[in-house]
């Protein structure tokens, strides 16, 4: 089914409901007898939506959810090791393949099998972990009302907020990946809530995405010049290095201010369910 919520219906049983679309359709793509790279991409962003619809709830009687977190972003985890020396090599061959050094640079890197080219018990491991988190979280009592679900979308908004703060005020590679990952709750959330309030949230979605975007192109950057940094012929890879930091610092520039709008012009809570 669509992620979005239905707002004629219960809303935070219609989270849940969306929550638990995206872990099913995670599940049978690892149950798969050979998943291709793209399966592995989709397993991974069914991921991150399942824990993005899950940010916008509570339990009643208060409780924490972070043990279903951990669950989520743990079997993630087990599916990415392919998928970032992959993404290391695209990102070094699409920036600086008429650099000096550039040969170099690529024999550095670990080699990058496919991201489907998973063993067997891997991607099985994965698959039980994500099932588990299913069944837990149908047993959960929630709070379900609309106040609730305003909640939720003022702690996802308030906290891409402190992180923007923090980032600004320090722009580290931790740093911007971190706001990354709090403008990717925005975007989900927001995706979420699209028919609740339609038109202003279709201009957050638009904006949520075009910052995800830049921050991920940013954090790709930043984490191949790390691994080149570490290199163990790190002086041949100069003007390679120089290459990816002349990229990053416009683009920082710019993916700063383009959060800094979306953050302003974001949704306010009390125009949900109006």
């Amino acid at each position: 089914m669509a992620y979005r919520i239905n707002p004629d219906r219960p809303p935070v049983a219609e989270v849940v409901r969306a929550m638990q679309d995206q872990l099913q359709e995670a599940v049978e793509l690892l149950a798969a007898p050979a998943p291709m790279s793209q399966d592995i991409h989709a397993v991974r962003r069914h991921c991150k939506k399942a824990r993005g619809a899950m940010r916008l709830i509570r339990l009643h009687p208060p409780a924490s959810l972070k043990p279903q977190h951990r669950a989520i972003r743990d079997a993630a985890r087990l599916l990415s090791a392919n998928r970032d020396a992959y993404v290391m090599q695209q990102t070094l061959a699409l920036h600086c393949a008429d650099v000096p050094g550039f040969d170099a640079a690529r024999s550095s890197l670990d080699d990058a099998p496919e991201p489907g080219d998973l063993p067997d018990h891997v991607r099985l491991n994965a698959a039980a972990r994500l099932g588990a988190v299913m069944q837990a979280m149908l047993a959960q009592p929630y709070d379900d009302s609309e106040k609730s679900i305003r909640r939720g979308w003022k702690r996802v908004t308030r906290k891409a907020r402190l992180a923007y703060e923090h980032a600004e005020a320090n722009p580290t590679a931790e740093a911007l990946h971190d706001l990354r990952k709090r403008i990717k709750d925005v975007w989900y959330a927001a995706k979420l809530l699209r028919d609740v309030a339609p038109r202003p949230m279709r201009e957050t979605i638009q904006a949520a995405k075009e910052a995800s975007q830049m921050l991920g192109d940013h954090h790709d950057l930043a984490v191949l010049d790390a691994a080149l940094a570490r290199a163990e012929q790190a002086d041949a890879l100069t003007e390679v290095r120089q290459r990816l930091q002349s990229k990053l610092a416009p683009l920082e520039a710019k993916l700063l201010v383009k959060v800094k709008r979306l953050l302003r012009r974001a949704v306010k809570p009390s125009a949900l369910f109006p």
